[in-house]
């Protein structure tokens, strides 16, 4: 089983790429950059890659920016099939696809705060239906260090909501 995150609100919000990173790239791309021989190397030691194989042309690289500046999160519509539509009966569902817990609760701050209608934020099993289990919370702040202390860590206990209304920072 594993935990779901997500996102309930009646207005729907405008979906835009939430990581951090450079469109598609190729090598000749890449020989432009002033640490391309660094690049070039890195590629072929420590990935394995065969420059000799590969059209110079071909737009097959990222670059990823700084891990603090990195959203830890995607913003998914929910195809609204799965347990979630059993909890809500919000409009618009939205799965938060988690990369990493690193900056998690600052990034989805960030991205709180700029939801400025009433949300539902909902931490739970993704394959099993837990009402009874249900936690509810009021959300008093959004800030990263409360958002934590509600929702933890990388654990599980009961499902749980947070409903927000409006909220202070």
């Amino acid at each position: 089983m594993s935990i779901g995150f997500y996102f309930a609100t009646d207005s729907k919000i405008n979906l835009e790429e939430n990581t951090e990173c450079s469109g598609m790239i190729s090598i000749n791309d890449i020989m432009k950059f002033a640490n391309a021989d660094n690049l070039i190397s890195d590629f072929v030691k420590n990935m394995e890659i065969d420059l000799s194989n590969i059209d110079k042309d071909d737009k097959i690289f990222t670059i990823i920016e700084d891990e603090k500046k990195a959203q830890p999160f995607n913003v998914i519509k929910d195809s609204g099939d799965g347990i979630i539509s059993k909890y809500t009966a919000k409009k618009n569902i939205y799965y938060l696809d988690l990369y990493s817990w690193n900056f998690f609760y600052d990034r989805l701050s960030e991205f709180l705060i700029r939801s400025s209608d009433s949300f539902e934020l909902w931490m739970i099993w993704e394959d099993k239906y837990e009402i009874e289990d249900l936690v509810t919370v009021k959300l008093k702040y959004l800030d990263s260090n409360y958002l934590e202390k509600v929702y933890g860590k990388n654990e599980y206990l009961n499902p749980i909501v947070g409903i927000s209304s409006g909220i202070s920072l």
